[in-house]
């Protein structure tokens, strides 16, 4: 009985354990993680959209978001579709998708991009008045304030284009307050634009807007430039010497206490005024003559530039049917006195009109505009056709230079990300500047911004700072997506790191030996963590680098040198040199820059025009050969227009110049006599300088 009871105790044991051990099997069985196919779709999508492979994308983001309007995920899918049309110039959609975005998802992080998108979109429609409109829904509390630079800059514009002048400076006024770094230059330069279509009651409402000394002193400077002495009042004067006491170190200081010392002589002239009588003054008639023009050659060591020049006009003139035209040359000097009695000569014989000059133009563009000769000088200078009605500029700018990189690298190239690298004077800020705003206008992004100065032959430190080896990347270049990651897995690694209270119980009773072992563990993941740190982080697709070839070719192999590949390189007109080759060939292949001319050129046109210079001339034509070429040929086919019977008359004509087809591009003068031109595209292939067709 005893054994019967031991038996069916034993198998009790038996089945208990049995039981025991499937349930253990059952507990540990491993299901299957199920697939989210949201995720899926999404993922497809963006493949296909990183691959540029747009119009599946398209198919794929719509279709994810019909199955999937709730999910997370559904404001990137609306933004890129978005993306899309913007980046396919289809405006009108794209517009469609990111207010859809900004109705919908009110509390995303892409409603501002979206936003800023659609302001962008009006403005390369032209349709000013409805950036305006639409700039007034985006909030002024951004951040980062480069969303505040790129509402205020395009809305600026739209403001200029509307001839809304006033709300123009308001708002450049708004973007210099906001701005830091080199772009400052350039929204003070284009609010010095601004500031010569104010009237004079506009200058003195705004001139007090700001409280930025470097505007206050310009918005000043102007008012007391354009206000006539009789309506100053004593409080202006003491309020001008005041603006004098707290900036001595401007420099447009000694130029409005040169103003305001005319000024005071003026007011004591008017309060006696009435009592002298008016003196008769001559003036000295003006001929026009259609058969004659001038032209203003440099002298000294530009010589050779003064014989490039002479050649370009008599070859344009050698090209003229019907009456001859005479040219008389004359000298510029060092000495603005001298070139502006060489200007009075070419007015005493007549001429129609002048060329030139090519170097220190302020002089002679001031003189030609007082007795109202048209003049077409040649120089480069930003500022230059501000002096007159009378005065033209046909050249390669910093602008045009910059306007067609930068449109063939993100319209042609399709590139996103730059990164710019320039020397720290002012022909580098200048074209760094430019670039920053002409890249952000299109909407991409300026990922790096680094500077070096002039002379250096060591780029280590800059360029180690433009990928992100010794510096912090500012918050304003990090892509939105990889900040929220970053923010992610940093909340994850908390969590883990954060040890329970027994655990810290028991770190406290820890040997000496651990104490030492944790030390040195903690010392390793420092040294780990100093390694990631120092890892190159090349962020960007394309780098500017506006210098000279012979410092471009020290700085590429640098870039190599530090891991920098695969990125394309951009320049400007300087870079076009043998010397860069023969520098840096294997790093230069596939670069593009500008030029204003290339003589290698396969068009017909050019190519004729460099056979016959060269058969007569004995040289192969440059740019300045062509310039100067096309500028004689422009005011020719005027000149030759006999209805035109004055200056004033010749000056209004060549106001409506419009695509002439020239040896340099097609060439239009805008209303302020500058000219208007697509500048050529190199690339470096193999050992040469190709021509790419735009």
């Amino acid at each position: 009985m005893k054994l019967t009871h031991k038996i069916l105790y034993s198998v009790l044991i038996i089945l208990l354990l049995l039981f025991y051990s499937c349930a253990q099997k059952k507990q540990v069985k491993i299901l299957p993680v199920p697939v989210d196919s949201a995720m899926v779709k999404f993922n497809e999508a963006e493949k296909y959209f990183k691959k540029g492979e747009f119009e599946e994308a398209l198919i794929k983001y719509n279709t994810f978001i019909k199955d999937f309007p709730e999910n997370t995920k559904t404001p990137i899918a609306m933004y890129n579709i978005g993306f899309i049309f913007f980046m396919k110039k289809d405006y009108e959609k794209s517009r469609e998708s990111f207010l859809s975005l900004v109705d919908k998802y009110e509390g995303s992080s892409l409603v501002i991009e979206a936003m800023i998108k659609i302001l962008n979109s009006y403005y390369l429609e032209e349709k000013y008045k409805e950036v305006i409109s639409f700039s007034e829904k985006i909030p002024d509390n951004l951040e980062p304030s480069t969303y505040l630079i790129r509402k205020y800059s395009i809305t600026g514009d739209a403001y200029i284009a509307e001839k809304m002048y006033k709300k123009a400076f308001e708002a450049y006024a708004k973007l210099f307050n906001n701005a830091t770094g080199p772009e400052k230059d350039l929204f003070i330069k284009t609010i010095k634009d601004i500031t010569e279509f104010l009237t004079v009651e506009d200058l003195k409402e705004l001139k007090d807007k700001s409280d930025d000394k470097s505007v206050k002193i310009l918005m000043y400077y102007n008012y007391a430039s354009k206000a006539p002495a009789k309506d100053f009042e004593e409080k202006d004067i003491v309020l001008i010497d005041k603006l004098i006491k707290e900036n001595p170190e401007n420099p447009l200081t000694v130029k409005i206490m040169d103003l305001l010392e005319t000024i005071e002589i003026e007011m004591d002239c008017l309060r006696n005024l009435a009592l002298q009588p008016k003196p008769e003054v001559k003036v000295e008639k003006i001929i026009y003559n259609p058969k004659v023009i001038g032209c203003l050659l440099p002298r000294g060591k530009f010589e050779k530039v003064a014989t490039k020049i002479e050649w370009g006009v008599q070859y344009a003139l050698s090209k003229i049917t019907g009456e001859p035209v005479d040219i008389s040359f004359k000298y510029t000097s060092a000495n603005p006195e001298k070139t502006a009695q060489a200007v009075r000569e070419l007015v005493k014989e007549g001429v129609a009109a002048i060329i030139g000059p090519f170097f220190s133009p302020k002089a002679a563009v001031v003189e030609a505009q007082k007795y109202g000769i048209p003049i077409i000088t040649l120089n480069w200078s930003p500022d230059i056709v501000d002096t007159g009605e009378y005065v033209f500029r046909n050249s390669m700018t910093n602008e045009m230079q910059v306007k067609t990189l930068v449109y063939h690298a993100i319209r042609k190239m399709g590139l996103r990300k730059f990164a710019v690298l320039y020397p720290e004077n002012n022909y580098g800020k200048s074209y760094a500047s430019l670039f920053w705003k002409e890249v952000t206008k299109y909407g991409a992004e300026i990922r790096g911004f680094e500077s070096y100065k002039p002379g250096v032959t060591d780029f280590e430190g800059p360029i180690k700072k433009i990928i992100g080896m010794h510096h912090k990347i500012p918050e304003h270049l990090i892509d939105w997506r990889k900040k929220e990651i970053e923010k992610e897995n940093k909340e994850i690694a908390d969590d883990v790191s954060k040890p329970k209270e027994k655990e810290k119980n028991a770190l406290a009773e820890d040997s000496i030996d651990d104490e030492f072992g944790d030390d040195k563990e903690t010392e390793e993941k420092e040294e780990e963590k100093e390694k990631i740190e120092q890892k190159a982080v090349v962020d960007f697709e394309a780098i500017f680098i506006p210098d000279s070839s012979k410092i471009v070719g020290l700085i590429l192999p640098q870039l190599n040198f530090h891991d920098v590949f695969n990125v394309q390189l951009l320049g400007n007109n300087i870079w076009h040199s043998k010397n860069l080759i023969k520098m840096a060939r294997r790093e230069t292949q596939k670069a593009v820059l500008t030029e204003g001319f290339f003589s290698k050129s396969k068009k017909k046109k050019v190519k004729i025009f460099v056979k016959m210079f060269k058969e007569i001339f004995g040289v192969e034509p440059g740019f300045i050969e062509a310039l100067t070429y096309d500028t004689t040929l422009i005011l020719l086919d005027k000149i030759k227009d006999t209805s035109i019977k004055s200056h004033f008359e010749l000056k209004n004509a060549l106001l409506t110049v419009k695509d002439f087809e020239g040896i340099t591009g097609k060439t239009s003068f805008d209303i302020y006599g500058d000219a208007q031109k697509k500048v050529v595209i190199l690339k470096v292939k193999g050992r040469k300088f190709i021509e790419v067709k735009q």
